[in-house]
């Protein structure tokens, strides 16, 4: 698996601070859908599961 470069820790920042806001300004049974490359993907999953339950 190759290192993570500074735009991957960049990305994975930024999607930090939004995922919580798109989550506070979601109705209770919403649903949200993330397109992502499998470059990330499993980051992207984590980070959701620990927001979003």
């Amino acid at each position: 698996m190759a290192a993570m470069t500074d735009s991957d820790e960049s990305y994975l920042s930024y999607m930090a601070i939004r995922l919580p806001e798109m989550k506070r300004l979601m109705k209770e049974f919403a649903s949200i859908c993330l397109h992502c490359d499998p470059t990330l993907s499993h980051y992207l999953k984590l980070a959701m599961d620990v927001i979003f339950g």
